[in-house]
């Protein structure tokens, strides 16, 4: 009997000891974080990108560390430092997904995951260069134009005086926020819907912008608008209604407001779409005087409305720094608005 518990004494005990032994040679996953570029980074069309990451393993070595855009491997690197040279040129605008896979000697494998966005560009008649961003299906300027002529070259007219401008009627013109050039580089031009459309009455005429490009009409603002709402850019996630202005507007430059939701309200919280919109103000039609930059922006449609049986209007979309809507609004033609343009 003695015998027989002995057996299993050692029995048991040579389980127990390959049991650890097992446990001593387990594979430990090596370690993978990315470098650069940082998570959520804006890149430019065109910019040369170098992928870096840091990878190691705790109880081997690293074999290869496997580089991943989109889903589809680009390139590989077998030692320190893991890097790949990703070319931007030929990249669609829009958010794109980086993946680093680190290999060890063992055949353990650990995968790191970024999102970044890679901007485009267009450039107007006088060589002004814009950012755009890709939302849904649409490009986008994400910066107001601030071009003084129209793609073949032909001049559109200042008018700083506010009695002119408020007679302009249906001239074209043209007018930095309060007569002052410095607005130029940030805010952009502020133009009349005349000017804006080059004198057209087409919806989604080319107007005022550069080749290839169109002033969005009131449908075009309303893909925008569904898209943004549908995929939960509301400043609550929600996917109904309409509280899109926070993830439309600049993170910084507007009036402060204290209610929750609004453009004013946790500043830092803004622009998730990437668009960029400022509150430039605009001109008013009446008396011609400069109003609401830092609390308001609004941009032309390509749209008309019917005023009154004897007059019509542009539709426009506000954004307020105590609001929570991108609005719609119908104003007259005559009004000093900004301007931004859709790719064709």
């Amino acid at each position: 009997m003695k015998t027989f518990a002995l057996v299993n004494f050692l029995f048991l005990f040579i389980i127990i000891l390959n049991s650890c032994e097992e446990k001593e040679t387990e594979n430990i996953a090596p370690f993978c974080t990315f470098i650069g570029p940082d998570n959520g980074q804006e890149i430019q069309q065109g910019t040369i990108v170098t992928i870096s990451v840091e990878a190691d393993d705790s109880d081997g070595n690293i074999t290869k560390v496997h580089f991943y855009i989109n889903g589809s491997e680009v390139g590989s690197s077998s030692s320190y430092p893991y890097n790949y040279v990703w070319n931007t040129s030929s990249e669609n605008v829009g958010n794109h997904t980086l993946e680093a896979v680190a290999v060890d000697n063992a055949g353990g494998s650990i995968t790191d995951k970024i999102e970044v966005s890679i901007s485009g560009s267009v450039t107007d008649i006088e060589g002004n260069i814009y950012k755009t961003v890709k939302i849904g299906n649409q490009e986008w300027m994400a910066e107001n134009l601030r071009t003084t002529k129209y793609s073949d070259g032909t001049a559109i007219s200042l008018v700083a005086n506010n009695s002119s401008w408020k007679n302009l009627n249906d001239n074209n013109a043209y007018c930095w926020y309060d007569n002052d050039i410095s607005n130029k580089e940030k805010y952009g031009a502020l133009y009349n819907w005349a000017a804006a459309m080059n004198g057209s009455t087409i919806e989604m005429a080319q107007g005022v912008c550069p080749s290839g490009w169109h002033l969005p009409s009131d449908s075009e603002w309303f893909e925008l608008q569904n898209y943004l709402i549908a995929n939960g850019y509301n400043y609550d996630g929600s996917t109904s209604g309409n509280s899109i202005a926070k993830s439309l507007a600049t993170k910084t430059g507007w009036e402060t407001s204290s209610e929750t939701g609004h453009i004013g309200n946790r500043q830092q919280e803004n622009n998730t779409s990437g668009f960029s919109a400022l509150p430039g103000g605009d001109r008013e039609i009446g008396v011609g005087i400069f109003n609401a930059q830092s609390r308001a922006g609004s941009w032309w449609s390509s749209s008309l409305y019917n005023i009154s049986p004897r007059e019509t209007g542009a539709w426009s979309r506000e954004l307020y720094y105590c609001g929570s809507v991108l609005m719609k609004g119908g104003i007259g033609k005559y009004n000093g608005c900004s301007v931004r343009c859709l790719k064709d």
